[in-house]
């Protein structure tokens, strides 16, 4: 049987939040991280088509209104929506 001494407990109970405090810090900077990067890419592409958009001569007020209605109508779609059906079934879900 192992004897711990109650300085080696109290320095256990002392170290346990302070670990899992990191940890949590860990893995919440991660995914943060990944969602970053996911945000940027995303205003990438708006950049791009904004800038597609007006390189063939439509106005810059124009092109931003025309962008962002697209994200949004691609972001609002429902889970019955045929290209997403497509795309889960080839992912095999």
């Amino acid at each position: 049987m192992l004897y711990r001494s109650p300085a080696s407990a109290g320095a256990l109970e002392f170290l346990i939040p302070i670990v899992s405090f990191a940890l949590y810090r860990w893995i919440k900077d991660y995914f943060d991280d990944h969602r970053n990067r996911d945000e940027t890419a995303i205003a990438r592409q708006r950049l791009a088509l904004v800038n597609d958009l007006v390189a063939k001569g439509i106005p810059l007020e124009q092109a931003e209104k025309v962008v962002i209605a697209l994200l949004d109508q691609i972001g609002k779609r429902g889970a019955d929506d045929q290209v997403l059906a497509l795309a889960a079934k080839l992912a095999g879900k």
